[in-house]
């Protein structure tokens, strides 16, 4: 998954694109798929949600924490209910660029993506994935520096 760069869901057929280093197809929506790739580290959508909403009073097009060792997240670029929606991997993100309308998202491979979307909103759900890292880290960091403390 470290190396998928969004998934999309192709509703006629009921699969789910994966696109990156290898191109596969799953049958079964997005949001199931991040859900088991989730499992895998003991962790669900469901309290990546919550995380999310709590910590940085997010409420809509929430990010999905996937692998909490290589700090992967996804995010939505719509409404996870909407089959139009692209589930993008911040982590592989290396640029985002205007184009008229549209917004042209360059992958650390060299591929890219245009979407009908606004790069405000694009990166704005890429600050969430940095922001949700960072407090992740200073937590891990204060955690490790309370234990320090407590065995001298």
């Amino acid at each position: 998954m470290r190396h998928v760069n969004y998934l999309k869901y192709d509703s006629l057929n009921q699969i789910t694109l994966i696109i990156g280093l290898e191109n596969k197809r799953l049958f079964g929506k997005p949001l199931t798929l991040l859900e088991t790739w989730a499992n895998a580290y003991g962790l669900g959508a469901s309290g990546s949600y919550a995380a999310f909403k709590k910590m940085l009073s997010v409420k809509q097009k929430i990010p999905i924490l996937i692998d909490p060792f290589h700090q992967i997240y996804f995010f939505p670029t719509l409404s996870p209910q909407l089959s139009e929606c692209y589930w993008i991997n911040a982590s592989q993100v290396q640029a985002i660029k205007s184009k008229e309308l549209e917004s042209i998202v360059n992958f650390k491979d060299g591929s890219s993506l245009v979407l009908g979307i606004g790069r405000r909103s694009l990166m704005k759900q890429v600050q969430r994935c940095q922001s949700m890292q960072r407090l992740i880290q200073q937590t891990h960091l204060n955690q490790g520096l309370t234990l320090l403390n407590l065995h001298p």
